[in-house]
Formats: structure tokens, C-alpha cells, sequence
């Protein structure tokens, strides 16, 4: 097994961006202390799907199944291009993702960038969450679904084709134009402190 890919499945090891990129998520685990068990925030890897804090959200993969993230905000990663929109969490294909809150399902298919599994849903709060580059996405457009509930499962579709698999989890507070990126995105990690 080749160490640029922690772990994880890799079909790309020689493409230079899954080098770099898994280099940068080296980093990030160093820095965060996830190459010592604890998850960034100071929460415990577990098999369990919460965090402290208020409650009303969770972490979207079972932290033990969690290799390693990409933070949001300022991005040394060449396909970020100097900004990263989202929080990317590092899973095998196939790792179940989990519903981060209550909420609508507001859209359930293929979105440029993100690929044919994309999931966006209507969380409590005005709480806007789209789940990207997911392997396969098991609810549809309209669905309901609770906390905790899997939606999908972890891939490496659409522009995440070179990378390995992760999920990329953007946030808005109210609905927003995505391809508009000064307006209401802010950082996932906010809801699970």
C-alpha cells in the first residue's frame, strides 16, 4: 500500500494531485492531532454519530471512519485554487454518510462539479448542507429525512476524480447561488462545536 493514501483506497497514487493532496491531508492530520486519535475540536474518535455542543447537528461519517479532512477557507491545494468552499472528510468508498441534521431533501442527482450522487438538503435553522463527489446517494428529491439518517455513501465523483475518496460538505445559511461563493457559505465545523 502505497503511504500517499493513509489507509485509505487508492485507484490514482500516481497522479500528482492525489500526491499533493494526500501530503496536505498529512498535514492537516498533524497539526489536528488526528494521527494521535483525536478528531479536530477535541472530540474522541468514535463509532458514535455525535459532538458536543448544542446537539442539533452531527458529524456526517462515524468519526472512527474519519482518516483525516480538509479544512474550509484558505488553500495551498492546487485544485482549491487559493479557496476551499467546503470541509472534506476522508473515508473509504462506500463508508455511509449520515444526515447532519433534520431536514428536506431539495435536490438528489448530478451537479456539475460535485457528480450524479450529489445530495443538498434544507436543515433546521435555514441550514442549507450539499453532500459532494458522494459514491451513491440513497434518498431523492422531497424525502424527509432525521438526523443521523444515511443518505449516501463516500466517493470520488465528479471534479474529485484524481483525489481519493472523501466527502465535500458545503454549508449556506439560507438558500444561495453555489456558483456563487461570497454568499452565506461558512464553515461546516461551526455546527459541530
Amino acid at each position: 500500500e502505497d503511504s500517499y493514501c493513509l489507509g485509505l483506497e487508492c485507484s490514482s497514487v500516481n497522479n500528482p494531485n492525489v500526491a499533493y493532496y494526500a501530503a496536505y491531508l498529512t498535514d492537516v492530520r498533524i497539526q489536528d492531532g488526528m494521527d494521535k486519535g483525536v478528531f479536530p475540536g477535541g472530540n474522541s474518535p468514535s463509532d458514535q454519530l455525535s459532538v458536543s455542543g448544542s446537539g442539533d447537528f452531527i458529524i456526517p461519517i462515524k468519526e472512527s471512519q474519519i482518516t483525516g479532512r480538509t479544512p474550509y477557507g484558505t488553500s495551498s491545494v492546487p485544485i482549491h485554487n487559493g479557496w476551499h468552499n467546503g470541509l472534506d472528510l476522508w473515508a473509504n468508498t462506500g463508508t455511509p454518510i449520515y444526515s447532519i441534521a433534520d431536514g428536506e431533501v431539495t435536490s438528489s442527482g448530478y451537479t456539475n462539479g460535485c457528480g450524479a450522487a450529489t445530495i443538498e438538503i434544507k436543515h433546521i435553522n435555514d441550514v442549507y448542507a450539499t453532500y459532494c463527489h458522494n459514491n451513491t446517494s440513497l434518498v431523492k428529491t422531497g424525502d424527509s429525512v432525521k438526523k443521523g439518517q444515511q443518505i449516501g455513501t463516500v466517493g470520488n465523483e465528479g471534479c474529485a476524480k484524481d483525489t481519493v475518496p472523501h466527502l465535500h460538505l458545503e454549508v449556506t445559511r439560507g438558500k444561495t447561488n453555489w456558483s456563487d461563493t461570497s454568499i452565506g457559505r461558512f464553515d461546516p465545523m461551526e455546527l459541530f462545536k
